[in-house]
């Protein structure tokens, strides 16, 4: 039998360990992502002169051993290393990194956007900005509002997607002149309306240099969801100076960034869901919880419900 066309619509982590898995398995998916880059929100911005913001995950930490397999392997090949002081990983040399070592050797079409998907016969057509893709067995790894939006009108067949509910995370990436205070261990825990801050050099495997990145809590980010970037990212630099304890007049660079979907608030409870005739996977990260660990174990529970199909 013909090994059956697949495309994986998403390339963050779900989506890469999903194909990645197939792959191993002999078949042959096909990632599409809207995005420049692979990782979804295991991401790295970076900004002239040199300056680089790992601007969405934090870090990658592991509670089983699949997982810890995974950045084990990543850290052997020096894409990741251990932040010191704790059994977190992070890219080398920046989180992007391990985006790009996860999608090594797979079929990936970036800068595509998915319009809409619609049943045809016995195959998927898609359509994208870049025309009309076809499959016989589609895996959706976007955000739950996301797939629900696409699967119009075929949404009633996965009701359970009404119940997902995400929340967002507004960002913040600055630079200054001179030297900065070195990041003190409290700065991770929430204070004000900034929930993670950290100067980047701290990481292993950075330049020095006085660049960082916060994170607005939930509340604050719900709040200010909808304000131009440039609007919430001059209040973020207000609060992330008083935090730090520097002069805003210091301040060469200042960018925000808006992460949607940021994290689950109310997760699925189980790795996918599929319809009935199982031609169609929905998962992600929203699944499970909000870390890369539950995006990787939804996107692998989904390749083997495929393997074991075909």
């Amino acid at each position: 039998m013909a090994s059956p066309r697949i495309i994986i619509i998403g390339a963050g982590m779900s989506g890469l360990a999903c194909a990645d898995a197939l792959k191993d398995a002999g078949l042959t998916p096909t990632l599409v992502d809207k995005g420049r880059g692979v990782g979804g929100r295991i991401a790295t911005r970076r900004a002239e002169p040199g300056r680089r913001f790992d601007h969405g995950a934090r870090h990658l930490s592991a509670d089983g051993i699949g997982f810890r397999t995974v950045l084990d392997k990543l850290k052997e090949d020096g894409v990741t290393a251990h932040w010191p002081d704790s059994n977190n990983y992070v890219g080398i040399p920046g989180m992007s990194a391990i985006g790009k070592w996860l999608a090594r050797d797979l079929d990936i079409r970036l800068g595509t956007e998915i319009k809409g998907i619609e049943r045809a016969n016995s195959e998927w057509v898609l359509h994208t900005d870049q025309g009309q893709m076809a499959a016989d067995l589609v895996v959706m790894t976007v955000p739950a509002p996301q797939a629900k939006a696409l699967l119009l009108p075929d949404q009633e067949a996965l009701p359970d997607l009404d119940d997902i509910r995400m929340a967002p995370t507004l960002t913040l990436m600055a630079s200054f002149e001179g030297m900065t205070p070195s990041d003190p261990s409290d700065l991770d825990q929430p204070g004000g309306s900034l929930e993670w801050v950290c100067r980047e050099a701290s990481k292993p495997g950075r330049e020095s240099g006085s660049d960082w990145v916060a994170h607005a809590d939930t509340e604050w980010s719900m709040a200010n969801l909808e304000r131009d970037r440039e609007s919430f990212a001059q209040d973020m630099l207000e609060m992330l100076c008083d935090r730090i304890g520097i002069d805003r007049g210091s301040n060469t660079y200042a960018v925000g960034h808006r992460w949607r979907y940021a994290r689950v608030v109310e997760p699925l409870g189980r790795p996918f869901m599929a319809l009935p005739d199982r031609s169609l996977f929905v998962g992600g990260d929203w699944c499970l919880g909000p870390h890369a660990e539950h995006a990787w174990t939804s996107g692998r529970a989904m390749a083997g419900e495929i393997i074991k199909q075909i």
